[in-house]
């Protein structure tokens, strides 16, 4: 059944994620199944993300460009198999047309589009991060192996993408790559074996590397909880959620308003309207905050919320 698969995708790179889940082989249960299949769509979402950035961050952007969407849109899921249950993900090798070939230079990287570059960064980036978690569960007093390596691809998204693919008890599992056989790769074959250490650890990590790291033109939603006024600073805190992305816990999210938006977030507060604002998302020790605020909205009811 392998061999027939990769000859009915031969112009496709094919990733294998061998799961244990327990229970009978050939079956998972179906909470596990829906929170890794939407970890293997964040884990090949975060590749593709990083591939189309000038430069690796800690944190990718939530708003994808549309190379990416494309390549998402290609991206297929094969059949499962029995073993103890396999999930497989099918992503195109090329896609000359969206990125023709450059023939200017007989480099092999020339004949990589962005679909072989995404995929290419995909093993690597895991690799990398799976080498990271060993370090640490060896003795690594810090988290730094992972910051280290985020210029080679790996982030805080990877890394989330890489815990929901355990499910729920961070069950262990483990990933391979076959490679398009007409454009084949040798020297990214080894298999990549995740235990429960390694996927505490990298649990960790993503957490970290969010807390570091900064995420660009988010779109936060929420109730207008504090007005506080220090000098010239006009500051609030929103209760609320940033976009629908992610795990949508609720949370607190610090802003510095000018006066205009500072009046309005004062009348939302006082009639408990909805706001929405975008900004770019920053940790500073435990607190959340919304730096460079832009287009602070009062959604003052129903038919305005549809309107956003």
């Amino acid at each position: 059944m392998q061999i027939l698969l990769e000859m009915r995708h031969s112009l496709s790179d094919i990733q294998e994620v061998r799961t244990f889940p327990p229970g009978d082989s050939g079956t998972a249960p179906l909470v596990d199944g829906a929170v890794v299949v939407d970890g293997l769509r964040r884990w090949i979402e975060a590749a593709a993300t990083s591939a189309s950035l000038p430069e690796h961050r800690k944190v990718l952007p939530r708003r994808k460009s549309s190379q990416v969407a494309h390549f998402l849109n290609r991206a297929r899921l094969a059949a499962p198999s029995e073993g103890s249950f396999i999930w497989k993900v099918v992503t195109p090798a090329a896609d000359r047309s969206q990125e023709p070939l450059n023939l200017g230079n007989s480099a092999i990287s020339d004949f990589d589009d962005f679909a072989r570059r995404s995929t290419k960064l995909l093993y690597d980036a895991t690799r990398l991060a799976l080498l990271a978690a060993r370090e640490v569960v060896d003795g690594a007093d810090s988290l730094e192996p992972f910051h280290r390596l985020v210029e080679e691809g790996v982030s805080a998204n990877l890394c989330e993408s890489l815990v929901l693919a355990g499910a729920i008890q961070s069950t262990p599992f483990q990933i391979s790559f076959s490679w398009a056989t007409h454009m084949p790769v040798s020297d990214r074959n080894q298999t990549l074996a995740f235990g429960r250490d390694e996927l505490s650890v990298i649990r960790e990590a993503a957490v970290d590397l969010r807390k570091v790291g900064s995420e660009a033109d988010v779109v936060l939603t929420g109730v207008v909880r504090r007005l506080v006024r220090e000098g010239s600073a006009d500051r609030i805190t929103i209760v609320g959620v940033v976009d629908d992305y992610g795990d949508g816990r609720v949370g607190n999210f610090w802003l510095e308003l000018g006066a205009s938006d500072y009046l309005a977030a004062t009348v939302a507060h006082t009639e408990r309207f909805t706001v929405r604002v975008v900004g770019d998302l920053e940790y500073d020790g435990n607190r959340r905050w919304l730096r460079n605020p832009s287009d602070f909205t009062v959604i003052r009811d129903e038919h305005d919320l549809d309107a956003n």
